[in-house]
């Protein structure tokens, strides 16, 4: 049928858009539960992951440690591409440091909840992870503009 809303340009611009900000806050309830309300050593994965670790001598918390650097990144990506209006458009301007402070917000989140469990501890250096994945995927996130061939 002509002229049907649902059928417009307009309407499935929008509705990907609405896509990627559910999927960023569908990301942000991962993160959150993962990080605040699960307790790793019940997890058999997790204790599995540290039984390895400890014969190849390693630091059992590298398990633990190396669950923030992706998920961050994750997390980054989803909402650079919510902020840009899709996931290889250019991040600039203020969509930019809005991107950067939401990150270094969402990064401190979850410690800062640890902090008032008690089964859970709050780490700087997982800050420090959490911002470090983030902002290593902003670095490397490939846009419109970077993907044409310099000539």
């Amino acid at each position: 049928m002509q002229g049907d809303a649902l059928s417009t340009p307009s309407h499935g611009h929008a509705a990907r858009g609405l896509l990627r900000w559910l999927c960023l806050a569908a990301c942000s309830g991962w993160i959150l539960f993962a990080t605040v309300l699960l307790v790793p050593k019940n997890s058999r994965v997790f204790r599995c992951s540290v039984s390895l670790c400890k014969r190849l001598g390693l630091s059992a918390t590298l398990p633990a440690k190396v669950f923030h650097f992706p998920a961050y990144a994750a997390w980054a990506w989803l909402a650079a591409g919510a902020l840009a209006s899709g996931y290889r458009r250019e991040l600039s301007g203020r969509r930019a440091v809005v991107c950067l402070l939401a990150l270094a917000l969402f990064a401190l989140l979850p410690e800062a909840l640890q902090a008032l469990t008690r089964f859970r501890h709050a780490s700087l250096f997982d800050v420090g992870i959490n911002l470090a994945g983030g902002s290593g995927c902003l670095l490397v996130r490939p846009t419109e503009r970077s993907a044409q061939p310099i000539s």
